[in-house]
């Protein structure tokens, strides 16, 4: 039986969850790497994995576990449960079509933006990854969503999960938080100067709900001397915000009378 902690966490799940994502992580495991590796019992994980691999969510190749096809299944579900996320994958596929960049459209999830729809125009990608989650304070996405939110569901995102550095430009304090939130507030966009990636730089607008509500955020990134030059000295600015407002038209035609087919889920 699954021991429950005492805030009601269930530990048996949570190793499940670690044993997958350190699998992911390493493009695959063997029994004894993830028996090293996580400090559990070796009859603790073999029972994890067989009981996962019958559920058809692990495959064996070799020795090796690795993430089972299943997962598509179950992603491509989640990208595809909300009607407006088809009309945010055209926008991300037509602007990077007209930058020749790499666009992302990201939404917030449990205080964390996850990339939906990803795609390069012309030029090299960052190697960003569809599914992949960010700290909203370190990205473009993320600063620009914090940006339409009140301040105590700010605080209580900075509670969860902190303001970790990923590089030695991402903001650490609160206060530095809330002077950039009020400068991208003010300006209507959001910059990322190399605060997620060295040498990567990335505009984000957030894309709202016909209700106000924030339905997700819109980014055009690359190389910090490319992305610069382009603000100074093009529409790479106008391009995007285009296109963010032709998804918010869409989400719009597409409402229901009574409007209740989104929900808030910055939380």
């Amino acid at each position: 039986m699954a021991e429950d902690s005492p805030a009601g966490e269930i530990k048996s799940v949570r190793r499940a969850i670690e044993i997958l994502e350190w699998i992911h992580e390493h493009d695959g495991a063997r029994l004894t790497e993830l028996v090293d590796a996580l400090g559990l019992a070796r009859s603790t994980v073999h029972n994890h994995l067989t009981t996962l691999r019958e559920l058809g969510y692990l495959t064996k190749e070799g020795n090796a576990y690795q993430l089972s096809l299943q997962f598509l299944h179950l992603g491509e579900h989640a990208r595809h449960r909300k009607p407006g996320y088809s009309r945010a994958h055209s926008a991300v596929e037509q602007l990077a079509s007209e930058t020749n960049e790499e666009v992302d459209f990201t939404v917030p999830e449990n205080g964390r933006m996850i990339s939906v729809y990803h795609s390069v125009g012309d030029q090299h990608s960052s190697g960003l990854q569809v599914g992949r989650w960010f700290h909203m304070h370190s990205s473009a996405a993320g600063k620009a969503v914090l940006a339409e939110m009140p301040e105590a569901d700010v605080d209580r995102i900075v509670e969860r999960w902190g303001l970790p550095a990923r590089t030695d430009k991402t903001i650490t304090t609160r206060d530095a938080l809330s002077e950039e939130l009020e400068t991208v507030s003010a300006r209507g966009y959001a910059i990322n100067d190399q605060e997620l990636l060295d040498g990567y730089h990335s505009i984000g607008v957030a894309v709202e709900y016909p209700n106000g509500d924030v339905f997700g955020a819109l980014t055009v990134g690359g190389p910090t001397y490319r992305i610069k030059t382009a603000l100074k000295s093009t529409d790479i600015l106008e391009t995007l915000e285009r296109a963010a407002e032709t998804i918010e038209a869409g989400l719009t035609a597409s409402a229901d009378a009574d409007g209740n087919w989104w929900r808030d889920e910055s939380e």
